[in-house]
């Protein structure tokens, strides 16, 4: 919360004051601008009048005795004070007043009693800074990420101001609080002529430890109030594209697309053996089943691959673990006491050439086990080691097979490619 600076002097010409004694006191005397005057100690319900005089202290006959003010007297509009005793009255200082020094005495007619004496200056007319436009360039950013925000600032008045500043701020409720909410960026500005327009863009980021979840994203000019105005409650703007700001720490990396599959599937193949025989099946990303009928035991294997060579990862954040997942949307209950081996491709291979006979060479050393289930919709696991192994060594995807025990006969498992699924194959990356 802002609050003006108070420039007034409030002189107690008399001290020790009975307690009664009617109390004045006024707002910041700016040309051109409203300023309230609030007399304190009045009579409950009683008449209050102010009266101002450009001439200085003095003595000027009233009905209640002489005011402490010189002739000529002007007085401003008689006002009733509350049952608490306090009158408020607001007036308009003139726009040509600036460096006028004025003299108030305030009377309280129900008691005949007279105010302190306040003195003050009238200010210059004074500049208005207001934000009157935010708009950030996504409602969603990473932990860590870059977010793209643009912003405009007026000046409400005809009076040039001086350099200022702006900061832009996360918040976990729709009030901008400068000494409480998560500082993102201060934005230095020059000077703004009076009835002038500043439009500006900016890159800021996250904080790479921000906790996730919603926020209100806000912009707070002159949060120090190292500039004057003519109004100091109307310094803050929450972002107008987005209600709210999501902070999220996943990325999600769906199948590659070689280009060499068709229907641009993506490169996951499934194939079983069927009926124990040699004859390959290549899925091409369509829906696989793989079943066995009979002896030998059929087997079901799927290869998967993600572009890993640029995740997005934001350079602030790191990776904390990584989620598996290949679609499923039918299979035997009685595959559920199998397990699936995962390891990884160390050859090129494309989904449109690969077959049973033809798989790429695998990595033996690195594998997981993973029991044969359905979560989420589909098979999910812990990729993690997969993505640091794949840090220092090429990435050709991933290599799943039904492992022992052997799967029953007439057992089948149904697979889905990204066309038939609004949940693919996907490495659901998590950020720290």
């Amino acid at each position: 919360m802002k609050f003006l600076l108070p420039s007034v002097l409030t002189l107690f010409l008399v001290s020790d004051a009975p307690a009664q004694t009617p109390i004045l006191e006024l707002d910041q005397l700016v040309a051109g601008q409203v300023t309230t005057f609030t007399v304190r100690n009045c009579t409950p319900g009683g008449t209050v009048s102010v009266a101002w005089t450009r001439s200085g202290l003095g003595s000027s006959p009233t009905p209640c005795g002489n005011a402490d003010l010189n002739s000529p007297l002007n007085l401003l509009p008689e006002v009733y004070a509350s049952q608490a005793g306090v009158a408020t009255l607001t007036a308009l200082v003139p726009s040509t007043a600036g460096g006028v020094s004025v003299w108030f005495h305030a009377l309280d007619w129900s008691s005949c009693q007279f105010s302190n004496v306040v003195e003050d200056t009238v200010s210059p007319p004074l500049p208005d800074l207001v934000p009157t436009d935010l708009q950030t360039s996504t409602c969603t950013v990473l932990v860590g990420g870059d977010l793209q925000i643009d912003y405009t600032i007026q000046n409400a008045t005809s009076i040039d101001c001086p350099p200022f500043s702006a900061n832009l701020y996360l918040s976990t409720d729709s009030v901008i609080e400068p000494t409480q909410d998560q500082f993102l960026e201060s934005i230095n500005l020059g000077s703004l002529p009076g009835n002038g327009t500043h439009h500006g863009n900016v890159s800021v980021s996250i904080p790479a430890n921000q906790a996730t979840g919603n926020y209100y994203l806000g912009i707070y000019v002159d949060p120090t109030n190292l500039i004057l105005e003519a109004d100091e409650f109307n310094n803050d703007l929450l972002d107008q594209a987005c209600s709210s700001l999501t902070v999220e720490n996943l990325i999600v990396l769906e199948a590659v697309d070689s280009g060499t599959v068709s229907q641009n599937k993506p490169d996951t193949v499934c194939f079983p053996l069927l009926s124990g025989g040699s004859t390959d099946y290549v899925g091409l990303g369509d829906d696989i089943d793989g079943y066995t009928t009979g002896n030998p035991w059929g087997l079901m294997a799927c290869l998967a691959r993600w572009d890993t060579s640029s995740p997005g990862i934001p350079p602030g954040a790191s990776v904390q673990s990584v989620e598996g997942f290949l679609p499923l949307s039918n299979y035997d209950v009685s595959l559920l006491g199998m397990t699936v081996l995962i390891r990884p491709i160390t050859g090129a291979w494309t989904g449109s050439t690969v077959t049973w006979n033809s798989l790429p060479p695998l990595d033996n050393s690195t594998q997981v086990s993973i029991p044969f289930g359905n979560t989420g919709g589909g098979l999910t696991f812990d990729a993690t080691g997969f993505w640091n192994y794949w840090q220092s060594n090429p990435n050709y995807g991933l290599h799943f097979i039904m492992n022992n025990p052997p799967p029953p006969a007439n057992a089948c498992a149904l697979l889905r490619s990204h066309l038939y699924t609004a949940n693919p194959p996907a490495l659901r990356v998590y950020l720290n």
